[in-house]
């Protein structure tokens, strides 16, 4: 008579089995959430307006809207090209959009404020990866305007304004705020705006 296997024979190595299989889903799963986890860089952008122009932004006359003070709204775009240096080097465009507001928009000199409605860097990073959008995502925070310096600049200021405009004496600068997932950032920038730099940490992924 052939003697024939127990059952029980086989319950010992059920358990090791079930774990090991849980064990390989569970690590799958947190590959995959890792993988998906959004990856951060940090890059400073230095850009510049498209030279030869009259103004570094163009007025889109088509493009109007109205204040509840009456005051009328003129849409305008703002672009910029540069260069972007840190962990992804590459090069870069820049375009902004957002309306300015007047008393008689036939008179320039009637202008009662701004509104900042969108801000997009595209970087396109040195090599064969696709480019990167780095979108404003809080423009109703969004702030600039133009600030003067007296004497030495702190560190902070000085190794990106003096690239600009110089480290000594009275300086005039512009100034802008960028906010996305990373924080808010400040950039600064020529008084009229044709040159600025900002460094901004943002998503790859």
């Amino acid at each position: 008579m052939t003697p024939t296997r127990k059952p029980w024979t086989l319950r010992p190595l059920r358990l090791p089995l079930i774990a090991s299989l849980a064990a390989l889903c569970l690590f799958s799963v947190l590959a995959a959430s890792a993988a998906a986890a959004p990856r951060t860089a940090t890059d400073w952008f230095v850009g510049h307006t498209p030279a030869g122009q009259a103004s570094p932004i163009q007025i889109d006359p088509t493009d109007v809207t109205f204040r509840a003070d009456a005051a009328v709204g003129i849409g305008y775009a703002y672009r910029a090209t540069g260069e972007a240096a840190g962990q992804v080097p590459g090069s870069f465009t820049y375009e902004e959009h957002g309306y300015l507001y007047f008393a008689n928009p036939s008179d320039p000199t009637s202008m009662v404020g701004s509104k900042f409605t969108s801000g997009v860097f595209t970087l396109q990073p040195v090599g064969n990866s696709g480019p990167i959008k780095i979108a404003d995502t809080s423009p109703e925070t969004y702030r600039s305007g133009i600030q003067t310096l007296i004497g030495k600049l702190n560190p902070q200021t000085q190794r990106v304004v003096g690239q600009l405009l110089g480290t000594s004496g009275a300086l005039t600068f512009g100034y802008f705020t960028f906010t996305n997932a990373e924080g808010t950032f400040i950039g600064y920038a020529t008084p009229d705006f044709t040159r600025f730099a900002i460094q901004i940490t943002f998503q790859t992924t």
